[in-house]
């Protein structure tokens, strides 16, 4: 019957394609019939299954059969094809995904297969696999050129920077000197230095090429070769919680605990001052472009502008928001640099984004004050975890500025910023299995549904096709189509929460998790 149009009713027609369908995918798996005519034959299934859909397209079970038959199809290509198979199976889970958003009672019976699934096209689509060590817990990361070799450097909980080359995933050298966890590390503008911060509440200067010396001398041996700081920075009372370089690469500044930031000459390791003025936690701090002005967020609700080299603090924003809880500096071509807070009122559960234009002065200062935010991004829930934005160019011009933002509540929002706050398109994606809110209200912009943890984290790719966001509750990656908002890649493979990503093209992403382990990953 498939590829005749038969006249009838579109739930008659439907029903009829599945059942054809069904009927040439029992033929298929007929143990008696040549390779030749069984792939014919599943064609003639998946032909059947697909008419079905399009004459009704919100009709599960006939999305149920395109699944099957993908997977069917996707399974035996698997051991000739490979790339083609993958690109099969992911449409087999896309169907799967697109069964359960329009029948969520079939998500039982049809669950464990399901998961199944992912998993093998998870494991297909794993490209890298390396680990740290007695799989100590990895904090944070970066890439770095390392004698033309690219290599990852981790910072984990036994007081390491483990050095893996990333194509092999061996380890090269361990950088060692902290006497506790190392949980944030940063690489100098020049890559000539790499930062690292620890809770033993000091910071330690590493030189690349002493790194890469180390490595060279301990090319056949036996054990990780150890690499030594070349200058200790101590002076701060609680942990380390963030470092950022000036691009001159001669001044270091860092944040902790203990309400304070601190400035550093990197070759000497002198303290050039102390920068106090918080009464709580410095949350987080970012650096302008031209490394000439410091924001740091705080949970006293203060976030706070910073002179730099001198370290004076020459602009406090005191919005009733509540704590501050992220800020970073974000690029306009047309327009400099705005400050971006981010907001959280806990016990309401309710946050909001504010930029400020603290470069050109133009809008929301009076009297030489900065007295309201240009931008406002407001009703947003939980409590902000993550943020990212892209400047995309067409040619030479703007074309637009994205910003995403990562909350507790389990959102990920993606806002056009370029002139006014404005949404993209309004859709919410949903894993199987976690229920999916009523009321989608008028503020959301574009809307990732995933599980609700504090380690979630966004990153659009480096073309602004996609944005990656981590789902801590099953310790999964997952890769969005930002103009359409499909979830177009899911990975998983980790055992605990994802730490960091990192994209190198806009079809290959790693991942860093507190398993102590690094996965690369192929977007299609």
């Amino acid at each position: 019957m498939c590829g005749i149009e038969t006249p009838g009713d579109p739930v008659s027609l439907s029903v009829r394609f599945v059942k054809d369908s069904e009927k040439f995918l029992r033929d298929a798996l007929d143990c008696d019939i040549s390779s030749d005519t069984r792939k014919d034959v599943l064609e003639k299934s998946k032909s059947c299954a697909e008419k079905a859909i399009e004459v009704r397209p919100r009709w599960a079970l006939g999305h149920l059969q395109k699944a099957r038959v993908l997977e069917v199809v996707g399974g035996r290509m698997k051991k000739e094809k490979e790339d083609a198979a993958l690109a099969v199976l992911e449409d087999a889970v896309r169907s799967y995904e697109r069964v359960f958003e329009l029948d969520p009672s079939l998500i039982g019976e049809q669950e464990e297969n399901f998961r199944e699934l992912r998993k093998m096209v998870s494991s297909m689509a794993c490209c890298f696999f390396a680990t740290t060590p007695k799989r100590a817990v990895i904090y944070d990361s970066i890439e770095c050129d390392l004698g033309g070799k690219m290599c990852f450097i981790c910072a984990t909980s036994d007081g390491g920077c483990y050095v893996c080359d990333g194509m092999m995933g061996s380890i090269l050298a361990v950088c060692r000197g902290h006497s506790d966890a190392v949980t944030t590390l940063a690489l100098s503008p020049s890559k000539e230095w790499m930062l690292t911060g620890s809770l033993d509440q000091t910071a330690r200067i590493w030189r690349i090429s002493t790194i890469e010396r180390v490595i060279e001398n301990a090319m056949g041996g036996g054990s990780i070769p150890e690499v030594q700081a070349e200058v200790v920075l101590e002076g701060h009372e609680n942990r380390i919680n963030g470092l950022v370089c000036t691009p001159c690469n001669s001044v270091l500044i860092t944040s902790s605990t203990d309400s304070t930031l601190r400035i550093w000459d990197i070759k000497s390791g002198h303290c050039l001052g102390k920068m106090t003025g918080h009464s709580s936690l410095v949350s987080s701090i970012a650096l302008s472009t031209s490394g000439d002005m410091c924001a740091s967020a705080s949970g006293d609700s203060v976030c706070r502008l910073w002179n730099i080299p001198d370290g004076s603090c020459f602009e406090q924003i005191a919005w009733e928001s509540g704590p501050v809880v992220l800020c970073d500096f974000i690029t306009f071509s047309s327009r400099g640099e705005y400050l971006m807070t981010a907001h959280a009122q806990l016990v309401q559960q309710e946050a909001r984004i504010l930029l400020w234009d603290v470069y050109d002065k133009e809008t929301g200062w009076v009297d030489g004050k900065l007295s309201a935010p240009c931008m406002a991004i407001d009703g947003l829930r939980g409590c902000p975890t993550s943020a990212d934005s892209i400047m995309i160019k067409e040619g030479e011009f703007e074309a637009m500025v994205l910003l995403a933002c990562a909350c507790s509540d389990g959102f990920v929002h993606i806002w056009d910023i370029t002139d006014t706050p404005v949404k993209l398109e309004s859709f919410c994606l949903e894993e199987v299995s976690v229920p999916l809110p009523q009321d989608i209200p008028a503020w959301t912009a574009s809307s990732l549904r995933h599980a609700s943890n504090r380690l979630n984290i966004v990153k659009f790719s480096p073309s602004g096709k996609y944005v990656a966001t981590t789902r801590s509750e099953t310790n999964s990656l997952m890769i969005w189509d930002v103009e359409g908002g499909d979830c177009v890649c899911h990975f998983s493979g980790h055992t605990k929460p994802i730490r960091n990503i990192m994209w190198k093209t806009d079809y290959r992403i790693y991942s860093f998790s507190e398993d102590g382990s690094i996965r690369g990953w192929l977007v299609r």
